[in-house]
């Protein structure tokens, strides 16, 4: 079965990379500008989402989907790097970590293990 992946990623050649590791499930890729509702309206099962957007926005976003009943369940995976996951992470995130440079096989499996405990 199909599952609904939402990536938010800056970088046009990360997003082709998860994208082509995920083609056999429907892959929504977007940049710095994303629309809440459309993410509320398609539901994804997972959101992996690029810490190098603006903080501002990064930690906006994932407070909005954790504190709107509609999407507060829906796992996110953060891109991280090292630094960032010592120093900047937004206070309450919980759901998981990649650091940079990933593995995209170990990407694709936190992928496909976070849609399966949901």
């Amino acid at each position: 079965m199909k599952k609904k992946i939402t990536v938010i990623e800056d970088s046009n050649d990360h997003s082709q990379m998860i994208s082509h590791l995920l083609s056999s499930h429907d892959v929504n890729c977007a940049n710095n500008i994303v629309d809440f509702h459309n993410i509320q309206n398609n539901h994804p099962d997972v959101i992996v989402l690029d810490d190098h957007l603006h903080s501002g926005f990064r930690n906006e976003l994932y407070y909005s989907l954790k504190d709107n009943p509609l999407t507060k369940n829906i796992p996110v995976i953060l891109m991280t790097d090292k630094d960032t996951l010592l120093n900047s992470i937004a206070p309450g995130f919980n759901d998981c970590f990649i650091v940079k440079p990933f593995n995209p096989g170990y990407l694709v499996h936190k992928i496909i293990n976070l849609i399966d405990a949901a």
